[in-house]
């Protein structure tokens, strides 16, 4: 079983500002939340969901992160949460790299917005490209 350890703001704010994440104030959002534009496509960020609200930290079982990918202000793909392990910067930034990786650096061929790679519901070993522009774009394509 893993071992909880104590993060706070001190512990986690430099290694995100140094991979390109800024702190960035959501309203109604009572945790410290990081936010990274995606490059390659156009109104896509990748958003860090920390759990800890100023320099408070939460009890054990509750106190993790999960890395979010935004599209034009609406969440599209979400990672597992990370724990506050030994490893967790580790995993935070393993996260944030899937995250960053899933984003197609081609646009969609109907519409022209980013798309994304995703796993099929019945079989999440097969994988393709979907539209982030979802529901309003529907185009899809294999993965090569």
């Amino acid at each position: 079983m893993a071992t909880f350890v104590r993060w706070g703001k001190e512990d986690i704010e430099p290694t995100l500002l140094e991979a390109g994440f800024k702190l960035v104030n959501i309203p109604g959002v009572g945790e410290l939340v990081f936010e990274r534009r995606v490059n390659h496509a156009k109104n896509m960020n990748i958003r860090i969901y920390s759990s800890i609200s100023g320099n408070s930290v939460r009890g054990k079982g509750k106190d993790a992160a999960r890395v979010v990918l935004m599209y034009n202000g609406k969440s599209i793909w979400k990672s597992k949460r990370v724990h506050r392990t030994q490893n967790f910067l580790v995993n935070l930034i393993k996260r944030c790299r899937n995250a960053y990786a899933s984003v197609c650096t081609e646009a969609c061929f109907q519409c022209g917005e980013p798309m994304i790679l995703r796993c099929q519901k019945k079989d999440s070993s097969k994988k393709f490209w979907s539209c982030a522009n979802y529901p309003e774009c529907k185009f899809t394509a294999n993965v090569k």
